[in-house]
């Protein structure tokens, strides 16, 4: 073995240790409606590695790992079940919660057509809502395995969970297809929304973006917002939803839980009374 594959070896074999002693964490950031000003409408959850030193490391490091040991579909798997096992003391106050809980769904796990069964039924088992989660594509892998996310969309819609394409703009060529990929909500790259106001070209794609999402009837999130001007632009475009460090930065998710519980409750409590 070449001390390149060596050194391989032991990074997949780091990352499979990582995965069954549960080193990975999970994060939250709130993503807002922008014609509320501010009002939380969910959270997306982001992993987290803590490596044996104790020091966190950069999910485009890892990821990049992951994805090349095939290791994706495990870990999109542990972050759910992470995430339900969080909310699961708590499924009766968030089934009447109007929010939702982004999870990344990645090509390894479409492309193995196992994982909106498994979903459901870590769900069904926990008590929890499927409405409770938004399940997110990134859209070039949507795109390259069509007919998987298809079926991974209806599967998911049908049980009364919420779905999203992700980083949407990348491809454009993908307009086409939103008729047959009947998502809750369209998520606009980031890479545009941080430029949008300065960079005209970005500016019209994401205002492209929203006008066709209008006449369909999808709701669009913006990512990377970074700034009031950028907010207020998003706004003047019409764009539905905001997520970025200006609205707020992640937390642990324990904590986001702790917060959405409390902002829930009182309403949960005096419907229960009337």
């Amino acid at each position: 073995m070449t001390p390149a594959a060596a050194r391989q070896a032991i990074a997949a074999a780091d990352l499979r240790d990582a995965l069954s002693s549960n080193q990975f964490q999970l994060d939250a950031q709130p993503i807002v409606g922008l014609r509320a000003r501010g009002e939380i409408a969910g959270f997306e959850l982001l992993v987290r590695l803590r490596n044996a030193g104790g020091e966190l490391v950069a999910p485009d490091k890892f990821l990049d790992a992951c994805a090349q040991y095939g290791l994706l579909a495990a870990l999109d798997r542990w972050v759910l079940l992470a995430a339900i096992e969080a909310l699961r003391p708590h499924a009766q106050v968030l089934a009447h919660a109007p929010l939702f809980f982004a999870v990344n769904v990645s090509e390894q796990s479409l492309q193995s057509r196992k994982y909106a069964p498994f979903a459901l039924e870590a769900l069904a088992a926990a008590g929890l809502p499927p409405s409770l989660f938004c399940f997110e594509l990134k859209e070039p892998a949507a795109i390259a395995h069509l007919a998987a996310a298809d079926a991974l969309i209806r599967e998911l819609t049908a049980a009364g969970a919420r779905t999203a394409l992700d980083d949407f703009g990348s491809g454009l060529s993908s307009l086409a297809h939103l008729k047959q990929l009947t998502v809750s909500y369209l998520k606009i790259d980031g890479a545009f929304v941080r430029r949008i106001g300065a960079d005209r070209v970005s500016d019209s794609i994401v205002s492209g973006i929203a006008r066709a999402a209008r006449t369909l009837g999808i709701p669009t999130v913006a990512e990377h917002v970074e700034s009031a001007a950028i907010a207020e632009r998003l706004r003047e475009l019409d764009v539905t939803l905001g997520q970025g460090f200006y609205f707020g930065r992640p937390q642990a998710f324990a904590e986001t839980v702790r917060q959405a519980v409390m902002a829930v409750q009182p309403a949960v409590e005096a419907k229960t009374r009337a």
